[in-house]
């Protein structure tokens, strides 16, 4: 598969398939959404395996095309799951009244982590009462983006779902429920699990069982981790590991959080 590659003078993709005009203008999420359209093809069974090989170079691939974009275009980085009270969408309106030159930044109500990761600020503060979700914006802030994502590998293998596009099947269903209720078991609460486990639910959200704020609902939606995610996935974990040592982070109520 050709590599992809972004020129900056026309403001074209160039890709696998034919070429595709980008506004001068344009944000990060209409990037990502023609960057995966141009480059990525459903692989069919037979070619999964060497698909799963080819990957993380693809989304390097992806990752250094949109790092390259000129300074003056609108980059904003987004989860990769869909979070309720996500603050992506609002961003082009918030981050102008932010200044550039802001010492520390407190985001309070961290949630999935957007808000901070595309402050300029010398150093960040995140604050998130839910237990799973902070560990999980930490723990990406650690390690290689290609670690990380072999550690969500390899929860998919050990419980053999799918990365790739199948019919819908009832194993499938029953082994991503066997998922969430080990997950629920675990003393550990792994993140790569909740992860897996995020993305596969009903609408890619964060779902707890009604009336139990630690146990995941096993809301079961979703077949197999879009190529969007993935790549939302690498541009998210790599700007958290570049900003690893801005950041502080806590699981607090507010008034014990220290402002």
């Amino acid at each position: 598969m050709e590599a992809l590659a972004i020129n900056t003078d026309t403001h074209k993709i160039e890709g696998s398939r034919e070429n595709t005009e980008v506004p001068p203008t344009f944000s990060l999420a209409a990037i990502q959404h023609t960057a995966v359209q141009a480059t990525f093809k459903h692989p069919s069974d037979e070619e999964a395996s060497k698909a799963l090989q080819e990957f993380d170079l693809e989304l390097k691939d992806i990752a250094d095309a949109l790092k390259n974009i000129k300074a003056h275009h609108t980059q904003v980085i987004n989860n990769p799951f869909n979070y309720s009270g996500g603050k992506y969408k609002l961003l082009p309106q918030i981050i102008p009244l932010i200044p550039n030159t802001t010492n520390t930044f407190y985001d309070v109500f961290g949630g999935a982590g957007t808000m901070g990761i595309n402050v300029e600020a010398k150093n960040i503060i995140y604050n998130e009462l839910d237990e799973n979700l902070s560990n999980l914006v930490k723990s990406l802030s650690e390690g290689t983006y290609r670690k990380n994502y072999k550690k969500i590998q390899e929860v998919i293998r050990k419980y053999n779902l799918s990365e790739y596009l199948l019919k819908k099947n009832d194993t499938l269903q029953s082994n991503y429920k066997q998922l969430v209720e080990d997950f629920n078991n675990s003393n550990e609460k792994p993140w790569a699990m909740f992860f897996v486990i995020v993305i596969l639910s009903f609408n890619s959200m964060i779902i707890y069982k009604k009336g139990e704020e630690k146990n995941i609902d096993d809301a079961y939606g979703k077949r197999s981790i879009a190529k969007s995610i993935k790549a939302k996935f690498i541009l998210f974990s790599k700007k958290l590991i570049e900003n690893k040592h801005k950041y502080t982070f806590h699981n607090r109520l507010l008034a014990k959080l220290k402002i």
